[in-house]
């Protein structure tokens, strides 16, 4: 950051989940991207860590209060779910307007035991459409082609 002269990034050693709570990070041997809370969702296991947690609910409520967020961006290979389950209250009080992330199924199961994503997010008022990936438009999301081992980017943005 300070090589690129960035002054508004702040970085908080924080992972991001339902609740504060310290949690197992299992690591993949080779790319940073890989690392999961799930030991199934790392292609190449090798070792694990425990990392402090926080809400997102908690998050905001102490560092960023009435802050929006105009738009979340979230791709954490399956803590997904945890991350929407962990911020009720911006949810409710309509602090979310738009959410950009990968949906992987399959992965998000094995991070949670049960994947009820996308009807917690519509309940929440959020129209899903999945980015295409050849023209990177959003159509409407269609459950039916949604194939459980596979990553979609998904585009959510609250009902005006």
């Amino acid at each position: 950051m300070n090589e690129n002269n960035f002054s508004n990034i702040k970085i908080y050693n924080l992972a991001v989940a339902e609740k504060n709570k310290q949690a197992e990070l299992n690591i993949d041997k080779y790319s940073s991207g890989d690392h999961s809370f799930s030991k199934k969702n790392v292609p190449r296991y090798a070792k694990s860590t425990y990392v402090e947690c926080t809400s997102l609910d908690d998050f905001f409520s102490k560092s960023y209060r009435n802050k929006i967020i105009d738009l979340l961006k979230i791709d954490t290979q399956g803590a997904e779910i945890l991350i929407i389950q962990g911020a009720k209250k911006l949810f409710e009080e309509k602090r979310i307007s738009k959410i950009y992330m990968e949906y992987w199924p399959e992965g998000i199961i094995n991070v949670s035991g049960e994947n009820n994503l996308l009807d917690m997010l519509k309940e929440y008022g959020f129209n899903i459409s999945i980015i295409e990936d050849e023209t990177y438009e959003p159509k409407e999301l269609d459950l039916v082609d949604i194939l459980p081992n596979r990553y979609y980017d998904l585009l959510c943005a609250l009902d005006s």
